[in-house]
């Protein structure tokens, strides 16, 4: 796999976009929003991986997308306070 393939299929991927491709995945990373799947994903792209990114939210469903590949998936935690945290301060980049 060409690793140009790689972060392009990475950054069509991000935030849970195009689930229908995610059997090409390498992996497929979960969790919370503001956990680090993002720059994880791309880190990991960039290393010759293709990598898709799903935000868990509170209240909506997953694809089903998701369950058709578990060996891919890979969730993600956080410390609650630490979250708290960080999404404290990108509100307070958006002036909120």
């Amino acid at each position: 796999m060409d690793l140009m393939d790689c972060i392009e299929f990475t950054r069509r991927m991000d935030d849970g976009i195009n689930p229908r491709e995610w059997g090409e995945a390498d992996l497929i990373i979960v969790g919370p929003s503001r956990a680090g799947k993002t720059p994880l994903s791309f880190y990991l792209g960039l290393r010759g991986f293709k990598v898709a990114n799903y935000p868990i939210v509170i209240g909506e469903d997953p694809p089903p997308e998701l369950f058709e590949w578990p060996e891919k998936v890979i969730a993600l935690t956080i410390q609650p306070e630490r979250l708290s945290f960080i999404r404290q301060q990108r509100m307070r980049q958006f002036g909120r």
